[in-house]
């Protein structure tokens, strides 16, 4: 027989009689309540400030940590960003308590993350070394190109002749190459010591466009490093991929991004960063950006042909390409000097959700 529960903020619940003796969440103000058949008590909270550590306990009416979907009524997970049953995406039909409480969560999550040692240990191993693989090439690209001139200098042949040449020629673009190899390399290292949000948010932006992956993944908070079924972008004009993406590691996190960053089968796509700016500040310290990204497409077929007809292809591709600029918005803290992306997919539940 169901035991009725009555919590301090109002809230009367039906629950399951084995969970007698336990403890459960109000679904209305996460209080912690402790199941007994007195049914004429209110039960006094045992906990419910927002910000408290408090223990994953189950919902007061379904036994488990979940929520009713807005479309259909199923009962679904209550961080649920998209309903299982009908398949409607929720992230901007969140209730503004639970988004409160999501953000709480993950700011106490920030913090113990910061107050842990090894946790600081990890995400320094994450960021690497300075120098990336491309950036070394590049660095011993130029070194070989200094030898072949010092060779061509000292031999007074054609042969020599030929090597200085080749030596400056080659000095000179992988000269070109290193500089702007290392320039992204101490970008993507320092996102989180950026001095400005937008300019975190612009390098943490750009480590993910070049392949610098793993130092973008360090700066995201660490309730936002994971997220299941993700919808892949839509747009108005250009051909999207199909399905769904989910990542828990650097590894998968590359895997959704590329596929943001490179278009579908037969497609090619380039993404460029446009404005950056802040939308709003909150007390918390924290700051929501609007970024705006301008996307190009064209058949992929056009590439193969590009060698035979560079002239007439290149003006065909500007011709036939699509368009199309997007504004996503990205919800970024401060804390102890350090800039932290909250969530790391393309716009998530508190980025919709600030927004």
């Amino acid at each position: 027989m169901p035991i009725t529960l009555s919590c301090a903020c109002g809230k009367t619940f039906n629950v399951k009689d084995e969970l007698e003796g336990q403890r459960v969440k109000c679904q209305i103000c996460q209080s912690v309540l402790t199941v007994t058949r007195q049914e004429d008590e209110a039960l006094t909270p045992l906990s419910g400030a927002l910000g408290e550590h408090q223990e994953q306990l189950p919902d007061a009416e379904t036994g488990e940590d979940s929520r009713e979907c807005p479309f259909c009524a199923e009962i679904i997970k209550q961080k649920a960003r998209k309903c299982r049953h009908c398949g409607e995406s929720l992230e901007e039909y969140i209730d503004a308590t639970d988004v409160a409480m999501y953000k709480a969560e993950a700011l106490v999550a920030l913090d113990d993350h910061l107050a842990s040692h090894e946790a600081q240990e990890e995400d320094l191993k994450l960021i690497g070394g300075l120098l990336s693989g491309t950036t070394i090439f590049c660095l011993v690209g130029m070194c070989l190109s200094l030898l072949s001139v010092l060779i061509g200098a000292i031999i007074s042949s054609d042969a020599g002749e030929g090597a200085l040449v080749l030596g400056i020629i080659f000095g000179i673009i992988f000269t070109i190459a290193f500089l702007a190899t290392l320039s992204s390399d101490w970008g993507a290292s320092n996102i989180m010591n950026s001095t400005k949000p937008e300019k975190a948010c612009q390098r943490w932006f750009n480590a993910l466009k070049t392949n610098r992956t793993a130092k973008a993944y360090a700066a995201i908070a660490p309730l936002g490093r994971s997220a299941d079924e993700i919808r892949s972008v839509q747009f108005t004009t250009i051909k999207a991929h199909d399905g769904a993406y989910s990542f828990s590691d650097v590894k998968s996190y590359r895997k959704y991004w590329k596929s943001i960053f490179g278009g579908p089968s037969g497609q090619q796509r380039g993404v460029a960063l446009g404005k950056i700016k802040i939308d709003q500040k909150f007390d918390d310290g924290s700051v929501l950006m609007n970024l705006e990204l301008k996307y190009t497409s064209f058949p992929t077929v056009m590439l193969a042909i590009l060698p035979f007809a560079l002239l007439p292809v290149a003006i065909l591709i500007t011709v036939v390409q699509k368009r199309e600029t997007q504004n996503i918005k990205k919800l970024m803290i401060q804390r102890n000097g350090k800039w932290y992306i909250m969530e790391g997919q393309y716009q998530g539940l508190l980025d919709h959700a600030a927004a």
